[in-house]
């Protein structure tokens, strides 16, 4: 940029945009684009003026609204279409959805208690739960028993071992009176 003096009801003095330095603080935009302390302004607005370039030439902003446009008016601009796009997609779901058919099981006869035969699936899980919680303590009943039959078993033979067998004298009170019979 170059100073001029044509329409300068300022009061200023005219100096070069090549002669002014940025001071404010380093900013980094990303995709090569950096504004540095000490650049000269001519640098700082040529560097906004190719990105400014850069994001009007950018095709995702050139936005064909379609069937908005009755809703947008002529002038639109990407907050408009984006918001329109929302209340669309809002208007065509429903706020309390169809509910869901639940779907019935027929029981196998282990799980049916009186004249219920069909569950839901949660339903069939829980009977199904209970039934094998059923079973895991009666086979720990029956466990414990025949443990406590065994040790039982076990004493008795040891009993039975430990029987002394001598002949037995048996004296008869009515037939052969005072004999050993």
């Amino acid at each position: 940029m170059i100073p001029t003096n044509n329409n300068n009801n300022t009061g200023c003095n005219p100096i070069s945009s090549n002669c002014v330095i940025w001071q404010g603080p380093d900013i980094d935009c990303g995709n090569n684009f950096r504004i540095c302390n000490g650049d000269t302004v001519s640098d700082v607005v040529a560097n906004l003026a190719a990105e400014l370039c850069g994001i009007a030439g950018n095709p995702l902003l050139d936005i064909d609204p379609g069937c908005f446009i009755t809703e947008l008016g002529p002038s639109y601009d990407l907050n408009d279409v984006l918001n329109a796009l929302i209340v669309k997609v809002c208007d065509n779901t429903p706020v309390n959805p169809e509910p869901r058919t639940e779907t019935f099981y027929d029981l196998p006869a282990c799980l049916i208690e009186g004249n219920v035969t069909k569950a839901n699936l949660e339903n069939f899980l829980e009977l199904a739960a209970a039934k094998i919680c059923t079973n895991v303590n009666a086979i720990v009943n029956i466990n414990n028993a025949i443990t406590s039959l065994t040790n039982i078993t076990t004493d008795l033979q040891i009993q039975i071992n430990n029987l002394n067998f001598d002949e037995a004298k048996i004296i008869s009170e009515c037939i052969l009176k005072d004999q050993t019979v």
